[in-house]
């Protein structure tokens, strides 16, 4: 990565032609500035500094492949990367200085809320506990760009934490909690039943196995959570996959 660009460039993408035989092909990459807007069906970051061969004769140069694969990395001040987003989409076009994806209909990895959230996990302008206050639906979001940053995060090996149930009231709240008491602010330790029960078991190297974890205030927010089925399920697979101690 180019160690003379300004600030205002964010991101880093790379974008590569899928493969079934080889290894895949990028057919473009370059950095990307925080001007962006999001539909339902495209993303256009206004400003980039494309590393691939432009057709500069033309003032729009457009790309289509059965579909593409891309890495978008999010970058620090000092151009290093601390987070990457990895996903697809169906086609690029470069347009005025524009670099516009077109997403597949499935594709929900973009929205206003994850790119203004790594916008403040770079300016460091989130705290501990931030994800309190969200929404369900942010606070999933919030866990789904923890799960991009969490792949640049140095492996600890934590072997006990301490969970306030205080701030417990759904599986949301108790993998946002439990991301954070192990790897930090945004920290990431599953975003399912399935993914923590993996990373219980040691599935992304940052504990060791069997993790103690001591549950404060259990008896005073069990009765709270807003899925009974949920938070039996969530004890039950505690009680198998750890070492639990409810107060």
């Amino acid at each position: 990565m180019s160690s003379e660009l300004t600030e205002e460039y964010i991101f880093y993408i790379e974008i590569s032609e899928f493969s079934e035989f080889d290894d895949d092909v990028t057919t473009w990459s370059g950095y990307l500035s925080e001007n962006c807007v999001i539909t339902d069906t495209k993303i256009i970051f206004h400003g980039f500094l494309g590393e691939g061969e432009i057709n500069k004769d033309k003032k729009s140069k457009k790309y289509k492949y059965d579909i593409y694969g891309i890495n978008l990395f999010f970058l620090k001040e000092n151009n290093e990367y601390f987070g990457v987003l990895s996903s697809s989409i169906k086609s690029f076009e470069l347009k005025d200085n524009k670099l516009i994806l077109n997403l597949c209909e499935e594709e929900t990895c973009f929205d206003d809320f994850k790119i203004d959230l790594i916008k403040k996990y770079r300016k460091n302008q989130l705290k501990l506990q931030d994800w309190c206050n969200l929404s369900e639906e942010e606070k999933q979001k919030w866990i789904e760009v923890s799960y991009c940053i969490q792949q640049c995060k140095p492996k600890n090996s934590v072997s006990s934490i301490v969970i306030d149930g205080r701030n417990i009231n759904s599986l949301n709240d108790f993998l946002c909690c439990i991301g954070e008491e192990i790897n930090g602010l945004m920290g990431y330790f599953g975003s399912s039943f399935g993914s923590l029960s993996d990373s219980l078991t040691g599935g992304i190297g940052c504990i060791t196995v069997p993790l103690n974890i001591t549950w404060k205030y259990f008896e005073e927010k069990k009765y709270s959570f807003n899925k009974s089925d949920d938070f039996e399920h969530l004890i039950e697979l505690l009680n198998e996959k750890s070492t639990l101690n409810l107060t």
